[in-house]
């Protein structure tokens, strides 16, 4: 059994965590990354990227001009009552497959200097006092080693309730998701389809290479009513024989969070947080900014024990608050995927509803 020392630990090696991980590397931290998936693994999730998730992931010094990256031009979606709307896509948007970019966002981690190590899961968490963790994981399902940090950022998705033991994961709404890749050389645009009983949840169909599409659907809580996981199933879209679907889950943000650290040094970030949308779904972006910001505060905590995580969950706060507050264009866009009047015809309109996650 062998053990390790480093200031700070980071939990999953998505976009949230490969940011924390980068971050908290680059402000002169020593940084461990643990993954239990191994490299490349794919992931349940939509493929497009809107201009705040480029931006941040940009931040971070990766770069998305690559020949596996495509640029939609267009966006299409459709009511319950098969009214549509059509529109240019915001610029900053890209489409590239989860897989590739996950794997690019722990590249870069690496890059930084932290020791990215892949099927390897957190077990438990042990605090010492006065100070510090260790962190109990298994390695390949076989191998239990210790790893010893002033600070854990847990940035494990949906598929650990570990922040969720610390009262840490924002309160979230989990909503069910499935998705996979079929044959499709016809697919161009982002196209979102509110087909009832899913509305304002959706099935999505992104383009993707290799004369492909990404294809999906989520579904999203209707006035007060928690989703439930058999519809995504049931309403999923057509897919390819022998192409496998892929589930998760996506945490909700719902405002009701009170804090987002522990005082002895846990952080929770991205899906773990619950800082998904509640409205569209969109994780990514909010993701890699709230990854960024926590290895900040991290790292900061472990090389200065004077400083407090407080204003880490002031800031989670702050966001989340002015991300999903009340705006214009997402009002339209609830009153379009539920209440789309019926006497609308069906058809291509100029659009008046702006894509998901442009303000």
């Amino acid at each position: 059994m062998s053990t390790t020392r480093v200031h700070v630990l980071v939990i999953g090696g998505g976009p949230a965590g490969a940011a924390a991980a980068a971050t908290a590397a680059a402000a002169g931290a020593t940084v461990a990354l643990v993954e239990r998936g191994r490299p490349h693994r794919p992931k349940a999730c939509g493929d497009a990227l809107l201009g705040e998730a480029v931006t941040a992931i940009g931040s971070l010094g990766v770069d998305l001009a690559r020949p596996d990256t495509l640029r939609p031009r267009t966006f299409r979606l459709t009511s319950p009552t098969g009214y549509t709307r059509s529109g240019q896509v915001p610029g900053g948007c890209l489409v590239i497959a989860r897989d590739v970019l996950d794997q690019l966002l722990r590249d870069r981690a690496a890059a930084q200097g932290a020791d990215v190590r892949y099927r390897t899961m957190a077990v438990t968490i042990r605090r010492h006092r006065p100070s510090g963790l260790t962190v109990e994981t298994l390695v390949r399902a076989r191998t239990r080693e210790w790893i010893h940090a002033d600070a854990v950022i847990l940035a494990h998705g949906s598929s650990s309730r570990l922040s969720t033991t610390y009262d840490i994961d924002g309160a979230a709404i989990r909503a069910p998701a499935l998705t996979c890749y079929r044959q499709d050389s016809g697919c161009d645009d982002l196209e979102f389809a509110f087909t009832a009983p899913l509305a304002p949840g959706y099935r999505w169909r992104f383009p993707a290479t290799g004369d492909r599409s990404n294809v999906g659907v989520i579904q999203l809580p209707l006035a007060g009513t928690l989703p439930r996981a058999h519809l995504a199933s049931r309403h999923r879209p057509a897919g390819p024989a022998g192409e496998p679907w892929r589930g998760g889950h996506a945490p909700l943000w719902t405002g009701k969070g009170q804090r987002w650290h522990t005082t002895d040094g846990i952080l929770a970030c991205g899906d773990a947080a619950g800082l998904v949308d509640p409205l569209t779904a969109e994780g990514i972006g909010s993701a890699v900014v709230s990854g960024t910001q926590a290895g900040l505060a991290a790292a900061s905590y472990a090389l200065d024990r004077a400083r407090s995580l407080a204003d880490y969950s002031d800031w989670v706060a702050d966001w989340g608050a002015a991300r999903y507050r009340p705006a214009k264009w997402r009002d339209s866009w609830q009153k379009f995927t539920v209440d789309a009047a019926p006497e609308e015809p069906s058809g291509r309109h100029p659009s008046t509803t702006s894509l998901p996650g442009r303000p």
